[in-house]
């Protein structure tokens, strides 16, 4: 857990106590930190909502070759974005949220921006985190294996195996610039759920298998003001929310394609419509839809992700 400040120029009627605050150029925080080859089970009985691995204030993080298991909530949790950097690779997490729901195997917020020093220079960008080759299976209660909740941004996502989710990609609360690529998901409801997205900072989802136990499913849900804004521009705003992001600017669609969708019936819809109504005005191209495959192929696909 790292310590920060409030800018060294700031005048408020109510200082930031110390230790707190939005500056953390003075590098006072965990930096580098490698977590690896740890066996972690069964946390959380004397302390509720504890994970194998928690971290807060802290940059460019490796967490690998990691087993985390038996745990009331998520097993690897990152309370907020501060500098990013981070690495999550080759863990594997099970039987993790027990104890509550609205949550995955790992976990991110990012409630607020940090100054940080990179390459000598003073950003509020954080670096790109990664998640990759990690076997997340979210079996207890669940919703996303890869949880970015509450704004989370910067995260790339790849070539992970994530089985008995509810969700996929996900992005709320003003999440954006997230990734996911070359992963596979056995769901039972969808693969995207993102919020709202703005040009230049649109979250991207191409080149999954994206396997789902429903019929017809809607395999992937935009945030409504970008649905309205690519669609039917003249259709005036419906709430509060919607009129505030179209002031901002016109809404964008996340970048998706090349995904391979599979579900009981070989049927899907993306947003409510059919794939092909948006893949004629050039979104989700090369996308298809598939009746599922047999179960010998389902673990195939696990293990050539994990390069097993």
């Amino acid at each position: 857990w790292g310590y920060t400040r409030d800018y060294p120029h700031a005048r408020r009627a109510t200082p930031i106590p110390k230790g707190q605050g939005p500056d953390a150029t003075d590098g006072n925080h965990p930096q580098r930190t490698v977590v690896e080859g740890n066996f972690i089970h069964n946390v959380g009985v004397f302390q509720k909502q504890a994970a194998c691995y928690f971290q807060a204030q802290t940059q460019g993080t490796t967490l690998r070759h990691n087993i985390c298991f038996n745990g009331p909530r998520a097993g690897i949790n990152f309370n907020d974005g501060m500098g990013g950097g981070h690495r999550v690779e080759r863990n594997l997490v099970f039987a993790m949220v027990r104890e509550t729901a609205d949550h995955g195997p790992f976990n991110s917020w990012d409630r607020q921006p940090f100054q940080v020093l990179r390459d000598g220079r003073p950003t509020l960008i954080p670096a790109t985190t990664v998640i990759t080759r990690n076997l997340l299976l979210n079996e207890a209660n669940p919703q996303e294996a890869v949880d970015n909740d509450d704004g989370s941004a910067y995260y790339e996502t790849h070539h992970n195996f994530l089985p008995f989710s509810s969700g996929g990609l996900k992005s709320d609360f003003g999440g954006h610039d997230n990734t996911h690529h070359d992963n596979v998901y056995l769901n039972t409801d969808r693969c995207v759920y993102i919020c709202a997205q703005l040009p230049g900072h649109v979250d991207r989802f191409y080149n999954n298998t994206c396997v789902l136990y429903a019929r017809r499913p809607d395999y992937a849900k935009f945030g409504r003001p970008n649905h309205r804004a690519l669609t039917n521009r003249r259709q005036p705003a419906a709430t509060a929310a919607a009129a505030r992001t179209e002031a901002a600017g016109p809404g964008a669609l996340p970048v998706m394609h090349d995904n391979r969708v599979y579900t009981l019936d070989g049927e899907a819809t993306e947003d409510q419509r059919p794939v092909s109504y948006w893949q004629a005005r050039g979104h989700d191209v090369g996308t298809t839809v598939h009746p599922h495959p047999e179960e010998d192929e389902l673990l195939a696909m696990g293990r050539r992700v994990l390069g097993m």
